[in-house]
């Protein structure tokens, strides 16, 4: 039994045999790796396995293979290529120090992170801090205020800002960011000579009006209100929720006291008819008692006649 249970342990995958399933994998990766585990996915995954077996075999040249050890090492493959791409990310974040490390990822991990795609890489982050942004032409990304007012109906950023509308026209026209040169005087300049607090209550400029529901960029980090109104979304639901729970609960109280005042009165009923039954049956009983004692009475006097004759 010992020799039967054994396991046979075949020979170790060549490098030409491993980039040869990787390649098999991914001409059939839409039915091996597909995340659904119905009857009839678990059948078609099942068949594709044995074709790749059949054309492995017969590419291969080599050690034949089933489709239990191609499985295997395809999970194995799998394994290695998680860890290998963890591996760097963890050591491209460091903070440094020590000797510096080559990557340990392998063409045949490249290949298994393409077939895998976001499931071994991941989803990037694009709600905080890890959200990196990029650099173009090798210029640096100074940290500034840039005002962006955005319509309640349209979202889409745009690098333009809205100016007041003019009294003979309602339309909106776009304006162009201005960016200050040296020298350019500014019109309209306050004679601070004559300082008075009232001159600080002067509305800001019109660029730094920014309305509430839109959004402002300070260095580099996004405040978006649309969070909030996704906050205050979730919890009317919630509220909702708990409502809706309320009034089940109550129904279901009041649907309990319904059945169990019938069930009371159905016990009732029993009883009442029980006793009935019992006292027709005990009426019936003495009645019949009340004949047979008379009938022994009769039989008596019979027999007593009898007698004296």
């Amino acid at each position: 039994m010992n020799s039967e249970r054994e396991r046979v342990r075949s020979k170790n995958f060549e490098t030409q045999e491993i980039c040869l399933l990787v390649d098999l994998v991914r001409q059939n990766k839409k039915v091996i790796e597909c995340k659904e585990t119905g009857i009839v996915n678990n059948k078609q995954k099942g068949i594709a396995w044995e074709k790749l077996t059949e054309t492995f075999n017969a590419i291969s040249g080599t050690v034949p293979r089933t489709s239990r050890n191609l499985k295997d090492k395809w999970t194995n493959l799998k394994k290695t290529a998680v860890r290998n791409f963890a591996h760097d990310k963890k050591y491209a974040r460091g903070t440094g120090g020590g000797p510096s490390k080559g990557p340990t990822e392998t063409s045949v991990d490249a290949t298994v992170r393409e077939i895998l795609g976001d499931r071994l890489t991941g989803l990037p982050a694009v709600c905080d801090n890890d959200d990196v942004e990029e650099i173009r032409n090798g210029n640096e990304i100074e940290d500034s205020i840039v005002p962006e007012i955005e319509n309640e109906e349209n979202m889409g950023t745009s690098n333009s800002f809205f100016t007041e509308n003019s009294a003979s026209s309602s339309q909106l026209v776009l304006e162009e960011d201005v960016v200050a040169q040296p020298g350019d005087t500014q019109e309209n300049e306050l004679d601070w000579s004559q300082y008075t607090p009232r001159m600080l209550k002067k509305l800001p400029s019109k660029p730094l009006h920014v309305s509430k529901k839109g959004k402002i960029r300070v260095g580099g980090n996004i405040t978006n209100y649309k969070w909030c109104q996704l906050a205050d979304e979730k919890r009317n639901n919630s509220v909702f929720k708990k409502k809706l729970l309320e009034e089940d609960h109550k129904q279901k109280q009041e649907i309990h006291a319904i059945m169990k005042n019938q069930l009371q009165e159905e016990h009732e009923q029993k009883l009442r008819h029980r006793e009935e039954e019992h006292c027709v049956k005990l009426k019936l009983m003495q009645e019949e008692h009340a004949l047979r004692m008379t009938l022994l009475k009769q039989q008596i006097t019979f027999s007593d006649v009898d007698n004296n004759q």
